[in-house]
């Protein structure tokens, strides 16, 4: 540290942001406004509000079921990766259009 109490890591962390302000600064939205944390000096008045909840469902909503199936057709789709429950349900769907 220097005899200003400020490392030379943190001074030039302080120089990077005040490099990333001399450019426009971009509009804020309504949902920066929205989230934002307000301040009065010190002091936090109100805190960010985080989005809660799970975002708004579909026109069709999927209905959770609980349903048993052949250890082979789960072992099919789980070597698939990563959302095989819906390709599992892909496959169903494009079943009943064939029938």
């Amino acid at each position: 540290m220097s005899k200003t109490g400020i490392s030379a890591k943190s001074a030039g962390r302080a120089a990077d942001r005040e490099a990333a302000f001399e450019g426009e600064v971009p509009e804020l939205s309504e949902e920066d406004f929205r989230s934002a944390r307000i301040r009065v000096g010190d002091t936090i008045v109100r805190e960010a509000r985080p989005r809660r909840g799970r975002p708004p469902r579909g026109d069709a909503p999927l209905v959770q079921q609980t349903l048993r199936l052949s250890p082979a057709v789960i072992a099919h789709f789980r070597a698939t990766g990563p959302g095989w429950h819906a390709r599992i349900n892909q496959a169903l769907l494009e079943a009943i259009k064939h029938r």
